[in-house]
Formats: structure tokens, sequence, C-alpha cells
């Protein structure tokens, strides 16, 4: 509990402090979301992409999430995880390369900065039920 520390560095309530994290722990909330607010649009229309998160105290994890043009989830890939949320990455630029890859570029800085790009592909399902 970093801020624990600096609360006491800094003569604050730490009950206060406590009582908020004991009520969020209470209601069993999650800091989950997707970035920026949105899915992107593929070019051609037919799929939209977003960047599922999931950061808790001890973890942090991203995903790629694709949808059909209906926003019917297709698939979810699992782009990283983080053991050390402190390292959560700096995304600064995501979009489509071409009809069926998203991507995002970011950085991490820790135990040195590294640049990053992350990419992910829609898997397509054979839909032809003959199995020719």
């Amino acid at each position: 509990f970093g801020l624990l520390e600096i609360a006491d560095q800094k003569g604050w309530d730490l009950n206060l402090l406590l009582d908020a994290y004991n009520c969020c722990i209470a209601k069993n909330l999650k800091n989950e979301y997707w970035f920026k607010g949105k899915y992107f649009k593929s070019p051609d229309n037919k799929h939209y992409a977003g960047v599922y998160c999931i950061h808790d105290i001890d973890y942090f994890a991203f995903y790629i999430v694709f949808f059909d043009n209906r926003k019917n989830e297709i698939t979810r890939k699992e782009i990283s995880s983080i053991d050390k949320p402190y390292n959560v990455p700096q995304f600064h630029k995501l979009g489509w390369e071409g009809t069926d890859t998203f991507f995002i570029t970011g950085t991490t800085y820790v135990p040195v900065k590294k640049q990053h790009i992350w990419k992910s592909k829609i898997e397509r399902r054979n839909t032809n039920k003959g199995g020719k």
C-alpha cells in the first residue's frame, strides 16, 4: 500500500483511506474498462475492435476483442498480462492494419523504457457445413 505510506508521511487520516479501500472490496468493485471507452470500426465496415483492460491492485491485463458489424463478440485474445501493475503500458496509437488485423503501440517503463507493438488478427471461422 504505497498510498498508506504517503498518507502517513503527510499526516493524513489513515482510517479514511482504509474505510474507502474496505468499501471497494466489500462492493467487489472492479476496474475493468474499454480503452478510450469505444470500439474502432474496420476500414471495410465489417468489424469492430476494442481494447478491454482489467486493472487490479496486483494485476493488469489487456485484450483485443473483435466484433461483427452488429457488435456481437467474435473473439477475445489476451495480449498481455502484468503482475506488476505499476508497469502498465502507456498506449500511444491503435487502429486497423488492413481489414483483419488490429494493432496497439505503447511503452512500458520498468525495468527499462521499451517500445512495443501488439497485434491481433481476426480468426475466421469455417462456416462451410459440408467440410469441403
